[in-house]
Parts: C-alpha cells; sequence; structure tokens
C-alpha cells in the first residue's frame, strides 16, 4: 500500500527457500466489480465484529491541516490519516 518497493535479503531466496509474488488490489477490484460490494461489506461486518482493525489519526481539515501533513510525511508512519471536514460551510438544494 506504500507504493515501496520492499527489500529482502538474497540469502532469504537461497537459504530458506522464500517465494514473493505480488498482488495489486486495484486491478483484482476492475477485473471482478461484481464482487466488489459483497467484499465490502464482509469487511465492514469484520470491523463491526472488532475482528479486523485499521489505525488512523483524524485531523480536522480546517484547524489541523498543517500537523496532518506534517504526520503524513514521518518516517516510519504506522498510520493512516483521515482528514475529517466539520463545517462544509454553505450548501445549495
Amino acid at each position: 500500500m506504500s507504493g515501496r518497493a520492499i527489500t529482502v535479503p538474497w540469502t532469504s531466496f537461497v537459504a530458506k527457500g522464500l517465494v514473493v509474488k505480488g498482488f495489486s488490489l486495484r486491478q483484482w477490484m476492475s477485473a471482478n466489480k461484481k464482487k466488489v460490494p459483497k467484499m465490502m461489506e464482509t469487511l465492514a461486518k469484520l470491523v463491526n465484529a472488532d475482528k479486523l482493525r485499521v489505525e488512523f489519526t483524524e485531523y480536522e481539515l480546517s484547524a489541523e491541516f498543517p500537523e496532518a501533513l506534517e504526520h503524513s510525511l514521518e518516517p516510519g508512519r504506522g498510520t493512516k490519516i483521515l482528514l475529517k471536514v466539520n463545517d462544509v460551510g454553505q450548501t445549495y438544494e
């Protein structure tokens, strides 16, 4: 998800028989559009049952954007960053 390449010592491939295979969720979702709603429903049920967790830090967009940006640039960050909008301003119907 980070878009960064992993680093694996060559000895792991030779001595331990390690095999590495890639997977692209974006490509899978494009190829399986009919399965995506059910997958999302299943994921939501796992989250609601507290069997699946996503670590995130929440920031208010208009007041805390500089802090959120600084946090996003931290090396080794282990959480997602969620920008929350409290005030959407004037709306039109």
